[in-house]
């Protein structure tokens, strides 16, 4: 996930970036460099204004003002804003804050600008106590170079207090960043988490999905055993007859011969079925009612009539396959079964729920032992999905079985 296009990333202004000081601060430092090394050309006398100059330095002192002005500006990039940093970037730190701590004696602004940020800076590659010490050395240092410059103890109080306050202030800000700097790395790992668990579960889903489909194949696959097993059976004992009563000159022997084949043709046909029902539905290329109209075509010797609802919701791929299935067992059941000629399928569903229905004019079985006719997986893998399995005889006879589901499952199908 890319942080910076989901809004996250935007903060970096304010968060360190690869061990890089946050971007804010390096336009604050810049920008604090630039008034300096302005007031240093103009104590030099590289810049002539109408003004007067900064402050009157002598050369030497300019001199070593720029200088150190120049050595912050080009360390400041080498700084690691992190306490994991090797000693080439500790020594870089020490440069740094010695550079900045020369350039206090000249006072202004911009100076407490860059006192500013070798505190923050400390906070970050060395840690609270070192910039509390480094907060406390600034006091001697500052009083010192006030005293000296100014001659006088209450103003070089007022100005080491006024630096104080700014340094307390820089460490409280280092603090609020480094919380918010945890705070995204933890942010961070919470979605490279999720999105690893998303993974996982998708992962999960589809080997679930795979030994559910594979289940449903090998169940079919038992049922297409012991059906086309039944056919054989009686064919084998029908030619054994046949065989028997051509021995013995028994006229009954082609009557025999004429049922075998009758059985081997019926066998085929449930075969066929068979084959048809374990085609995946990606090899028909088709999803939905479309497949399952495919479906309902696919069977012979009796009518179907398949319609399907205007405004059909899209549906969840375990809901259709659960439909599809309802469907196949339904018909199946109706052949091997019902002796129907016409068979009524209706498709209907909204936004919330979905319903099969599916009526023969045959015998109809009762309906309180219809789990016998391989019902029994169907509702169970139904009820899993959240939604039910009602048979039922209708006055004018025959047969209905009805599934009704949520258009999408429970979450524990669903994965």
């Amino acid at each position: 996930m890319n942080t910076d296009r989901d809004g996250v990333g935007g903060r970096r202004w304010v968060r360190v970036n690869n061990g890089r000081a946050p971007l804010f601060l390096s336009g604050l430092f810049y920008f604090a460099v630039a008034l300096l090394l302005t007031s240093s050309a103009l104590d030099l006398g590289f810049l002539r204004l109408d003004i007067p100059a900064s402050g009157g330095s002598e050369p030497l002192n300019a001199w070593g003002f720029l200088a150190a002005t120049v050595v912050a500006a080009v360390v400041w990039p080498l700084l690691r804003w992190s306490r994991d940093g090797g000693r080439f970037t500790k020594l870089a730190s020490v440069v740094f804050v010695a550079a900045v701590t020369l350039l206090l004696s000249v006072g202004g602004w911009a100076a407490i600008v860059l006192e500013a940020m070798v505190t923050v800076h400390i906070v970050f590659a060395f840690g609270l106590r070192f910039a509390l010490g480094y907060v406390v050395a600034l006091a001697v240092t500052s009083f010192g170079i006030s005293w000296w410059y100014r001659g006088s103890v209450a103003i070089a109080v007022i100005e080491t207090a006024i630096s104080v306050v700014f340094a307390l202030w820089a460490i409280a800000m280092a603090k609020v960043l480094q919380s918010e700097q945890r705070q995204a790395e933890q942010t961070r790992r919470l979605l490279a988490e999720r999105t690893e668990a998303h993974e996982e579960l998708r992962r999960y889903a589809a080997r679930v999905k795979e030994l559910t489909v594979s289940e449903e194949r090998a169940r079919m696959s038992r049922e297409m055993h012991d059906s086309v097993g039944h056919y054989l059976t009686v064919i084998s004992l029908g030619l054994r007859n046949a065989q028997r009563y051509r021995e013995a000159g028994v006229g009954d022997a082609w009557a025999e011969v004429a049922q075998a084949r009758q059985l081997t043709t019926e066998a085929l046909e449930e075969t066929r079925r068979w084959v048809k029902a374990l085609r995946p539905l990606a090899l028909e290329d088709r999803a939905g009612p479309a497949a399952m109209a495919a479906l309902a075509e696919s069977f012979s010797g009796f009518e179907v009539d398949f319609q399907a609802g205007d405004g059909l919701p899209e549906l969840d791929e375990n809901v259709e396959l659960l439909l599809y299935r309802s469907l196949q067992e339904g018909l199946a059941n109706v052949a091997r079964h019902s002796g129907a000629t016409r068979v009524t399928v209706r498709l209907s569903g909204d936004e919330r729920s979905v319903r099969l229905s599916i009526t023969d004019d045959g015998r109809g079985a009762d309906p309180d032992r219809a789990d016998g006719f391989g019902l029994a997986g169907l509702r169970q893998r139904a009820e899993a999905a959240g939604g039910t399995v009602a048979t039922s005889r209708p006055d004018t006879g025959g047969f209905t079985l009805t599934i009704e589901a949520p258009t999408a499952p429970r979450p524990a199908m669903a994965s």
